[in-house]
């Protein structure tokens, strides 16, 4: 997997798939490679703190974990810089924004949020405010939300025909939209409703955004037994309980095969990430994970 020309990733899937995992792994793994990485979550409330059991991640990146970068993105922070670089003086910037009439606008105004955050994402992209990072990963919303955002500035667009706001929309738009800067991972489960959504997901990031994509199926269950050893051991065992995990780890793993064959048909190829069953969390985790980024899923071993 080669994120070298890379300098904006955003990792997206149905909710509860374990996106944020797989982007603080990703990030990970590229400042290993020697990038300088920033991850950025989005929304009010940081949860990375809770993951890696630390305190105060804010819109300023701090380095949360060795080599990785973690800020938390919030659209009335993304709005304030961008209006700083351009402003310059603070007090201009509280006379304009801090008054209740224009705040009452900026609130009201369609894709105004999602266009700020976008603007922050891209903005060393496209020349805007130089960034001191080579890379930018962002755990990004989930599925529906996360179009949303990445849609806004092409609404926003339509909207305000000329102009400042026009133009910047215009240039978040191209920049999301271009595969030689910007990669989408959509993040799934070997479940039927996500792999649903995320057949849904890829189809629509690559139709209106021409996205480069690569899906990651994850918490993929694997017993290891053969269906030889399975038979062998019900024969062997005299607990109904016993037989009847053995049954639900069976199916459970026939399900996950028809499901990742589907993800199989649909995209030629995936990435797999087996469940991790050891009681580990924050960076030993990721440290678990990262190894499984680096080839694509074979079926015939699955």
């Amino acid at each position: 997997m080669d994120l070298s020309s890379k300098k904006l990733i955003f990792v997206t899937g149905k909710g509860g798939v374990g996106k944020s995992l797989i982007a603080a792994s990703i990030a990970l793994r590229e400042a290993r490679a020697g990038r300088r990485v920033c991850l950025m979550e989005l929304g009010q409330q940081s949860f990375y703190e809770s993951f890696f059991e630390t305190r105060g991640i804010t819109y300023e990146p701090s380095e949360v974990i060795p080599q990785v970068h973690i800020a938390l993105l919030s659209p009335e922070e993304c709005l304030k810089e961008y209006a700083l670089h351009y402003l310059k003086l603070p007090k201009l910037y509280d006379l304009l924004f801090q008054n209740k009439v224009m705040r009452a606008f900026i609130n009201a105004a369609p894709a105004l949020p999602e266009l700020s955050i976008l603007g922050k994402l891209t903005s060393d992209i496209r020349g805007i405010i130089v960034s001191e990072y080579d890379l930018i990963v962002v755990d990004c919303y989930s599925t529906g939300h996360a179009l949303a955002l990445l849609r806004a500035p092409r609404g926003l667009s339509t909207t305000f025909k000329v102009g400042a706001l026009n133009e910047q929309a215009k240039g978040i738009d191209e920049t999301i939209s271009n595969p030689s800067v910007v990669k989408y991972f959509v993040v799934t489960l070997p479940e039927d409703l996500p792999v649903n959504e995320a057949k849904e997901l890829a189809n629509s990031l690559k139709k209106e955004f021409n996205g480069d994509i690569t899906v990651i199926c994850n918490q993929i269950a694997r017993s290891g037994l053969t269906d030889g050893e399975k038979s062998s051991l019900k024969k062997q065992l005299h607990e109904s309980s016993a037989v009847e995990f053995l049954n639900y780890i069976s199916a459970k793993e026939e399900g996950q095969k028809k499901q990742m064959a589907r993800l199989k048909e649909a995209f030629g190829e995936f990435i797999g990430v087996e469940q991790i069953l050891k009681n580990v969390k924050g960076q030993e985790l990721i440290e678990n994970v990262l190894p499984q980024l680096e080839k694509t899923w074979d079926l015939t071993s699955s």
